[in-house]
């Protein structure tokens, strides 16, 4: 309800307010602008999920390939978080009362601490390989009975139906044993290739990994701080403090 030129009354049920001309133009203008922006973002998330479906093969694509590149650094980041008491225990243990440098001191612990997480590591691994190669041991073992075995069978089925060259033959040729047995090598030889690229992608992403978790335990102070700072940056004041303290949480329940 218009009072004057430049005053107005708002009336809501039992709700009566007086607002001056400039109050009502920002008050409707700010509904607006909340309006348009929500409708924005409703239209952009139905978008996104039609692009989602439409490109579904694309898009799985591409988070394997970005997986493949951040493997690495979740290794890194794995060994960091796993070698981070080890490197505090020799870091105030070992050299607390040492005239170091405090820089120093958390390099040589952070290399001490690495090279102990690799000793573990060589050990489980020297345990379980030889259990592995038993196996395999034991498989190549019984493969002559097996062979045997087999050969026997064939044998006795010949020798029961009767056998001769053309027999023989007509056999082979009737189930292309030779063109069988051409696919299988042919097949065999890129999957061994494949094999042999997938141990060497392996192997460097570990030694990439392992690097980059000795960066990260050397430079750890510096990298929490980054982050702090992103996580407030990207995120409201509420969310970012409820994020610090739920990772602060979930350190301390892990390392304990």
């Amino acid at each position: 309800e218009m009072m004057d030129e430049k005053h107005y009354k708002l009336t809501y049920q039992n709700y009566v307010k007086e607002l001056s001309d400039s109050e009502l133009v920002y008050m409707l203008s700010s509904g607006t602008t909340k309006g348009v922006l929500l409708y924005v973002f409703v239209v952009a998330v139905g978008i996104s999920i039609y692009f989602a479906f439409a490109k579904f093969d694309s898009i799985v694509n591409i988070y394997k390939q970005v997986v493949s590149l951040m493997t690495p650094f979740i290794i890194g980041f794995a060994f960091a978080f796993l070698l981070n008491k080890p490197m505090m225990f020799i870091e105030e243990k070992l050299f607390g009362g040492l005239d170091w440098k405090n820089s120093t001191k958390r390099n040589v612990s952070a290399v001490i601490a690495l090279i102990f997480g690799l000793i573990v590591v060589t050990v489980v691994i020297g345990m379980l390989v030889p259990q592995l190669f038993d196996s395999i041991m034991t498989l190549l073992n019984a493969l002559p009975d097996y062979i045997e075995h087999t050969e026997e069978i064939v044998v006795d089925f010949f020798t029961t139906n009767g056998s001769n060259s053309d027999i023989i033959n007509s056999f082979a040729e009737k189930n292309d044993l030779i063109g069988k047995a051409t696919n299988i090598v042919t097949n065999l030889i890129p999957q061994v290739v494949d094999y042999t690229y997938q141990i060497g992608n392996a192997v460097l992403d570990l030694l990439l990994g392992i690097v980059s978790a000795l960066y990260m335990l050397m430079d750890k102070d510096r990298l929490l701080r980054y982050c702090k700072k992103l996580n407030y940056a990207l995120f409201p004041t509420n969310v970012a403090s409820y994020l610090h303290r739920l990772a602060l949480s979930s350190s301390d329940i892990f390392n304990n």
